[in-house]
């Protein structure tokens, strides 16, 4: 069980939250759904650095350095590092994460930024770590040193022994089985990507933010491998192909017929950059993203991003998915925001996959509504339901946290006895609107 602890950081006065499969905030504008979203992807991205930078670091800083260097304190430096970049603007509060039973990291985000002591806290499970990489290391170089045959270490020996140690630290309990961990956050305003398209030089100028620079990185990667690829006109778009034989067809089906839904045409890099081609006739013609609608440069990279992670979450043995989307309805209408949360469940119901989602809308609610709904009816009339809803975005209440924010703390709208979320909050608003006209109408007809 993995869990969240904040304190007075900033919109978020106190929070203690269990993390789960697939995750949903709802709130006010500055209630602080993106902040506690993103202190979630924070976490996530230490649980990778660990593993990826701050073991083979201290590995080769061990053999380079006979024994030179601390893991404790790298990790700790890391995870500043990686604080500072996301949360730049941050100076107060206090933050807590528990990956496992005995693995939990405490941040005193004031003594961070003012570089005191006792800024981070690491539990006994990481010291246990320590020192039985401490020890592997110094058994491992010993052996090395005093064999006749084999005196120098070889960067390759090196990281074959690293290789191994993450190997076994998988198996523990602060990676748990993650063999690799693909951290993702969507960020809100996709409709500026079209104008950003293979900007590198901006990236590389530091003028944006952390994911705003991360994001504009993927969708370039997702460009190059993914939508030039063989694989992506198989699996998406008018001319798919996708039959029996093909791996996971049913899911693929599916979340190429809701993505047609959601963009009315299909995406494609032509040699002037990222198109729609809409269809008519029978006849297909581009038309370049930044000329099209606002809702369809708002969802396509969001709609690429997903099927990209989809199609690598069901090709990738071992991998771990987490994927966090800020305000997936935007710009789009009703029924588009019922599919696009249809296709994010399609991502949230793969395998080793964790998605969270920001919003505003009572649609994504509705929406989930159903979904939660034909699970527990699909239960005994399995049949009938998926005639109604297809099975593979039917949503177990158990996978799911629901949580409104507001004034610095979250409060559960998912109803555990009817395993429905409770609109009761977000109706208030619309009963106080319908107050207003009806008092309105009165003024009107007074006399």
């Amino acid at each position: 069980m993995q869990r969240i602890e904040i304190e007075d950081f900033g919109p978020l006065q106190k929070v203690s939250l269990e993390i789960k499969d697939y995750m949903v905030f709802i709130g006010p504008q500055a209630s602080g759904k993106s902040t506690l979203a993103k202190l979630i992807y924070f976490f996530s991205e230490i649980n990778k650095t660990y593993r990826q930078t701050t073991i083979p670091t201290f590995a080769l800083n061990y053999f380079l350095f006979d024994g030179d260097s601390n893991l404790v304190d790298l990790l700790k430096n890391d995870i500043r590092k990686l604080f500072t970049s996301i949360f730049p603007t941050f100076r107060n509060g206090k933050i807590s994460f528990m990956y496992g039973v005995e693995y939990r990291i405490d941040i005193n985000v004031l003594n961070l930024i003012e570089q005191f002591q006792d800024d981070i806290t690491i539990s006994n499970g990481f010291k246990e770590d320590v020192e039985y990489i401490e020890e592997t290391l110094n058994t491992f170089y010993k052996n090395k040193k005093n064999s006749s045959k084999d005196r120098n270490l070889s960067i390759e020996v090196i990281a074959k022994l690293i290789d191994n140690l993450i190997l076994e630290q998988a198996r523990r309990n602060f990676i748990k089985n993650d063999l690799k961990l693909v951290n993702t956050f969507i960020p809100a305003g996709r409709s500026i990507l079209p104008l950003l398209s293979n900007s590198v030089s901006l990236v590389e100028s530091n003028s944006l933010d952390y994911f705003n620079t991360e994001f504009i990185k993927l969708t370039n990667t997702i460009r190059r491998n993914f939508l030039a690829s063989p694989n992506y006109s198989k699996l998406f778009g008018m001319t798919a192909k996708i039959n029996s034989s093909t791996n996971d067809s049913d899911v693929f089906l599916l979340s190429n017929k809701v993505s047609r839904q959601i963009m009315r045409g299909d995406f494609q890099v032509g040699n002037g950059g990222d198109e729609i081609v809409h269809y008519s006739n029978g006849f297909g013609y581009a038309i370049p993203l930044k000329y099209t609608s606002s809702g369809q440069q708002e969802a396509s990279w969001l709609i690429n991003t997903l099927n990209y992670l989809l199609t690598e979450s069901r090709s990738s043995e071992g991998s771990s998915y987490n994927t966090i989307i800020e305000e997936p309805e935007a710009h789009l209408f009703p029924e588009a925001q019922r599919d696009i949360t249809y296709l994010i469940t399609i991502l949230a119901n793969s395998k080793h996959s964790q998605t969270i989602i920001t919003t505003h809308s009572p649609y994504v609610l509705a929406a989930l509504n159903n979904l939660l709904k034909a699970h527990d009816v699909g239960q005994i009339y399995r049949e009938r339901v998926s005639n109604i809803v297809d099975s593979l975005l039917w949503v177990n209440s158990k996978r799911l946290f629901v949580g409104y924010l507001d004034e610095g703390k979250i409060i559960e709208i998912l109803d555990q006895e009817t395993n429905l979320i409770s609109h009761d909050l977000l109706d208030q608003v619309s009963n106080d609107i319908m107050n207003s006209f009806d008092d309105l109408l009165e003024i009107q007809y007074d006399e």
